[in-house]
């Protein structure tokens, strides 16, 4: 049977429950859970200071530009076949996040381009030009 001991957050004397045992350092005052709660989520924080960092930066860097390009995303995305551990291991966390976010406007910038060149093409020859594939467009433009 646990004894009687002090609350660490109001001071109460409290009869701990007899499944924590010796553990159990607060009352259970929904005051002092709440607080408790609230040291622990700090503490927690302070020793995991990068848990939530990646999201921070990229709310900063959206803000910053005013528009979500999240919104914008297109099925076949073409940073998906980035390996994001890997290339955050090898450059950081902020490099990641910012060439990240480059490299999302970049990909918009192209297809916004190829729709426009594609409606010009329509409306000159009446007719939708076969589209390539990457490597038959790269072959095009290699010089000979």
């Amino acid at each position: 049977m646990s004894k009687k001991k002090p609350c660490n957050i109001c001071g109460h004397w409290f009869l701990p429950d007899s499944r924590a045992g010796k553990r159990q350092r607060t009352c259970s005052g929904a005051e002092c859970q709440r607080e408790r709660h609230r040291r622990n989520c700090a503490r927690w924080h302070r020793q995991n200071p990068d848990y939530d960092r990646e999201g921070r930066l990229r709310r900063k860097l959206i803000d910053a530009s005013g528009q979500n390009r999240e919104a914008n995303a297109v099925e076949s995305d073409p940073l998906g076949q980035v390996n994001e551990g890997a290339a955050r291991d090898l450059v950081g966390l902020q490099v990641y996040v910012v060439v990240d976010e480059i490299a999302k406007v970049l990909v918009a910038w192209t297809r916004d381009l190829v729709r426009e060149k594609t409606s010009k093409t329509i409306g000159q020859t009446g007719k939708q030009v076969p589209s390539a594939t990457r490597d038959e467009i790269v072959r095009a433009r290699a010089p000979t």
